[in-house]
């Protein structure tokens, strides 16, 4: 959270910039009842869009719920259980019933066991598996979304954020579809993801259950112009500016994500209040002061890796784009790593979003610790 620009946390729809089309396209498929699945990279504003202006909107009218599920920690099938049970315990608690009728509602629960208490500000709820404190079988929960919406003939928009990490759990793409075919409520799903090589594999697959379901909306950069817009307009307030060519330096210096942007335009307004025009040599400088400044917090994401995984990332951030771990800029002598060592290291790296792929060449996903992993 800044002074001038907002980051680290999902924005409301002032916060956003150049989402308006996406946001309309968006509409346009819920109010048809099609089912969407959105492509974005990470950090694009996906989530801020769907949850806090589209949802929020969708929340407030009469006989809709909207359910909003996170997959980005799951590993496991019990945590595919958790994020289910989470999704469906805080939409049950923004139903628009009376306290009486919710606690009605959880009685009624199937294969499910409510534990809640009532307090000034409502009711506290968590769900429970029959008989022990685990949390409910996803597809239970699923089964109690279906019901939940057909029993008060709810309009339910589900949201299923960061999809692509389903592929973890044996079976689960099959299920989802085997609900998404036969639910009876009025469901409209939409299932996001920011991993594309992981979303094509179960949506662009011939043998994928999920093969060419719903209809696709992507997130791509947004316009230089429009950007520096949002820029100069939140830089006013500080009493600086920053020229168009600049901008365009600094969005691509930092791949053009919007969050990255954010935090760094917002240190830049700071260290330069009153101080009229932003230059190129500042904006340089403002990389070395900012990743200086988060040097312990980058150090510590850097010990989680081992060491061939390191030698690869500070390659990359050297080197800058690479075309893959077979590409000609490529130097396994240089790296000491055997070929198959290092297409098992690019893929698990790309696989965890540490590595992304932009148009044909890879990049360090961060760009700010890309930016520290070259300095330091």
């Amino acid at each position: 959270m800044g002074r001038f620009f907002k980051f680290d946390h999902t924005l409301n729809e002032s916060e956003l910039c150049g989402l308006e089309g996406t946001k309309n396209d968006i509409l346009t498929q819920i109010k048809r009842g099609n089912g969407i699945k959105i492509f974005g990279r990470r950090n694009f504003g996906k989530t801020s869009l769907i949850k806090n202006v589209i949802g929020h909107d969708w929340g407030q009218k009469k006989n809709q719920l909207f359910i909003y599920i996170d997959l980005y920690s799951v590993e496991t099938s019990n945590d595919l259980s958790r994020e289910f049970a989470i999704g469906l315990t805080d939409a049950i608690q923004k139903l628009p019933f009376s306290t009486t009728k919710i606690i009605q509602y959880l009685k009624g629960l199937k294969k499910i066991r409510p534990v809640y208490q009532i307090s000034e500000s409502g009711i506290e709820l968590s769900l429970k598996s029959m008989g022990n404190n685990t949390f409910p079988y996803y597809l239970d929960i699923l089964g109690q979304i279906d019901s939940l919406g057909l029993e008060h003939n709810l309009n339910i928009l589900l949201v299923i954020d960061e999809f692509q990490e389903i592929v973890k759990i044996k079976g689960a793409d099959e299920t989802i579809r085997t609900f998404l075919e036969n639910t009876k409520a009025k469901i409209i799903p939409v299932l996001m993801g920011s991993k594309q090589h992981m979303m094509t594999m179960l949506f662009s697959t011939p043998k994928a259950p999920l093969y060419n379901w719903g209809n696709t909306i992507e997130f791509h950069e947004i316009p230089y112009e429009d950007y520096h817009k949002y820029i100069s307009k939140r830089f006013k307030k500080a009493n600086v500016s920053l020229s168009l060519d600049n901008s365009i330096y600094l969005q691509n210096k930092l791949l053009r994500e919007p969050e990255a942007i954010n935090r760094f335009c917002d240190f830049l307004a700071e260290e330069h209040i009153d101080k009229n025009s932003i230059e190129i040599d500042q904006i340089d400088l403002g990389f070395k002061q900012i990743v200086e400044g988060r040097r312990s917090q980058y150090a510590e994401i850097l010990n989680h890796y081992s060491v061939n995984e390191k030698k690869y990332l500070r390659f990359i951030a050297n080197t800058g784009p690479i075309t893959g771990p077979s590409g000609k800029n490529i130097s396994l002598s240089a790296l000491d790593i055997s070929k198959e060592g290092l297409r098992k290291i690019h893929q698990r790296l790309y696989n965890q979003g540490t590595v992304i792929k932009i148009d044909t060449n890879f990049y360090i996903g961060d760009p700010l610790f890309s930016i520290f992993l070259k300095l330091f």
